[in-house]
């Protein structure tokens, strides 16, 4: 009976893992997103793919038409950015759409640019007030 209930609450603490939810503080000022963010900039999502090199994490590739903040690697097909995001939401990743497009805030590189979901990262129809702000400081 005993190695039963030990069994039964074993599963119960491995299925509510399971459902684990990201937490984040409170989203941060638009101000301060961009003061702690390395790049900030408007794009569309050209490619999303599991990283091959980066385990848990997935590749988002943008086509990048306005920056707030940072440069851009330009290439033969425009400027491109490249950036990282959990591959699961309970982990803060942000679930991106291919071909639709987003203010992105990322901290890091240009090797290594992050994303979560406890940035002020969202797709355009829902970031209109920030990205009007951003484009008035310009």
């Amino acid at each position: 009976m005993r190695s039963v209930l030990f069994s039964l609450l074993s599963i119960a603490a491995l299925s509510t893992s399971a459902f684990a939810q990201c937490k984040c503080p409170d989203k941060p000022s638009l101000d301060d997103a961009v003061e702690q963010s390395s790049i900030v900039f408007l794009g569309r999502v050209t490619s999303i793919k599991n990283s091959a090199v980066r385990e848990g994490k997935k590749e988002v590739e943008f086509a990048a038409f306005n920056r707030y903040k940072s440069e851009f690697q330009e290439t033969s097909s425009g400027r491109q950015v490249l950036v990282y995001t959990p591959a699961q939401s309970q982990d803060c990743g942000v679930d991106f759409l291919l071909e639709q497009d987003y203010l992105v805030f990322g901290t890091g590189n240009p090797a290594r640019y992050e994303v979560d979901s406890c940035s002020r990262t969202g797709i355009v129809e829902m970031v209109k007030e920030d990205i009007e702000a951003l484009s008035n400081k310009n």
